[in-house]
């Protein structure tokens, strides 16, 4: 084909556990001033999707990021995934290595390897001994009735206390994620280049372990650092769309 000069991608924006899609709120409108496109993924039982989430999977939570690749209209899609979704942008990214033009990591998980309890717990955040969490049935990780100010307080870090309050009332009970069938390929989203953006006050994720997750995506990483708390997309959404704007001109999207 003849020279494209269409230098406008699709984000696909995926929040972490517990999270609604209107979390991105504050960020898509940064992404799309310049051109581009974004999209914030509800995931299955999260946010406002009605289904039961106590029959969503990672394989659920991924096909519903997969969806949002395949319904860009542009030619690159860049996979931006914070927290817990660093697991579920790898599984749609290895799904469909031929659209991903670059896979950002926020403050993220990444695999292969170990789960949030055997790798972020060492040291421990210091509110995890403090009862925040609460296991519910169905295997759905909630928030302690009467806590919720208080993660919310940590989670958003840095917000302004009307952001801290609006954005903790849509979080939900997150699924459990079975990782038995999660296959990552050298082949497919090993060749995905990939970013991460580490955020220097996390509370949730601490900086000493965002450097494993780092580890494990190999060599070919471009690590950027915001000093903020765990959810740049709230507390410093400006920051953090110039560093993903960066990025995708790094990545020649």
């Amino acid at each position: 084909g003849g020279v494209k000069m269409d230098r406008s991608c699709t984000w696909v924006l995926v929040g972490g556990a517990m999270h609604a899609a209107r979390h991105m709120e504050k960020l898509v409108p940064l992404l799309t001033q310049g051109g581009d496109t974004a999209i914030a993924v509800e995931l299955p039982g999260l946010g406002e999707d009605a289904s039961d989430p106590c029959a969503a999977t990672l394989e659920s939570h991924s096909a519903a990021i997969v969806a949002a690749v395949d319904a860009a209209t542009t030619e690159a899609v860049v996979l931006m995934g914070h927290s817990l979704a660093g697991v579920t942008i790898s599984a749609a990214a290895e799904m469909r290595s031929e659209r991903v033009r670059l896979c950002v990591f926020l403050a993220a998980e990444t695999r292969p390897g170990a789960g949030w309890m055997d790798t972020a717990t060492n040291p421990a955040p210091a509110w995890l001994g403090e009862g925040l969490l609460t296991q519910l049935d169905g295997g759905l990780m909630g928030i302690t009735e009467g806590k919720i100010r208080q993660l919310s307080g940590i989670f958003f870090a840095g917000a302004s206390p009307e952001d801290i309050a609006t954005y903790g009332k849509l979080l939900r009970p997150q699924p459990h994620y079975d990782e038995a069938g999660l296959v990552l390929t050298k082949e497919r989203f090993g060749v995905i280049p990939k970013a991460y953006i580490k955020t220097l006050r996390d509370d949730v994720n601490l900086p000493v372990h965002q450097d494993t997750w780092i580890e494990r995506l190999g060599g070919n990483v471009s690590v950027q650092e915001i000093d903020c708390g765990h959810c740049a997309f709230i507390s410093a959404p400006n920051i953090l769309a110039d560093v993903l704007l960066h990025l995708k001109c790094k990545s020649g999207s």
